[in-house]
């Protein structure tokens, strides 16, 4: 009698929740299924990547001028790595971003942005930075405009209320390191003394990059018979300090 009665009470409790759960079934399903079906139908940025020289400082990227061999700046290059499940071709609009610097209103020079039929996930923006703009910030900002939100009766308004997820914005700062000293010389060893003459050419200084640099100079003392190396001090060295003024280097 035990095994009977625990055995239809099994049953009794499986049956209800079965009823149950195809009685609120539909309710529950259906607010799954509208969320599944708008985030299929559209796109965010997922990720900021930056493929030129940088570093973060206090949480914020700071961008680098690179130049080529010949002194020429190369551009930067920003990737914006998206979720995109339909792979909806992007950037149906152009220009669908802008670079711009602090205050300003005109794209970067050399301003490109690329969408790749190959990867519908990447978005590549590319730009040409000034030195003049060294240390200013710069604000990357626009809409994916997938092809399902690109007819001329989406109006911007209207997008940013239907799908906002479609619009990014982040800033970031041109802070390019100053250039290295060249052609350090040490060699000249006065007689008679420790003494040693040291020079070494200063960077460009018609570089916002490279105003106001200062360069520490260590010495150290070898010492005979073994070669070891002996620490004596060091001194931090500016442009005051500079004895070949007939130079803008």
């Amino acid at each position: 009698m035990k095994r009977s009665f625990w055995t239809a009470s099994i049953f009794l409790v499986l049956f209800s929740f079965s009823s149950c759960n195809d009685l609120f079934k539909p309710t529950m399903d259906e607010p799954v299924k509208d969320y599944l079906e708008y985030w299929s139908s559209t796109c965010q940025v997922g990720e900021v990547r930056y493929n030129t020289p940088h570093v973060e400082i206090d949480g914020v990227p700071n961008v680098a001028v690179v130049e080529d061999a010949n002194g020429v700046n190369l551009p930067i290059e920003i990737d914006l790595l998206c979720i995109n499940p339909k792979q909806l071709k992007l950037l149906q609009r152009d220009p669908s971003f802008s670079l711009t610097y602090e205050g300003e209103t005109n794209n970067i020079d050399g301003y490109e942005e690329l969408a790749f039929d190959n990867d519908t996930s990447l978005v590549r923006i590319k730009a040409i930075l000034s030195d003049s703009n060294e240390g200013k910030t710069i604000t990357l900002k626009g809409c994916l405009w997938p092809e399902n939100r690109a007819n001329e009766e989406y109006t911007e308004e209207s997008i940013r209320n239907l799908n906002p997820e479609l619009f990014y914005e982040t800033t970031f700062v041109q802070n390019t390191p100053p250039d290295n000293p060249g052609s350090l010389d040490n060699k000249n060893k006065f007689p008679g003394t420790d003494m040693h003459y040291l020079s070494f050419e200063i960077p460009r200084q018609n570089f916002y990059r490279n105003k106001g640099s200062k360069y520490e100079v260590k010495c150290w003392r070898r010492d005979e018979p073994d070669n070891s190396l002996t620490y004596i001090g060091s001194k931090t060295l500016t442009l005051s300090d500079n004895k070949n003024t007939g130079t803008d280097r």
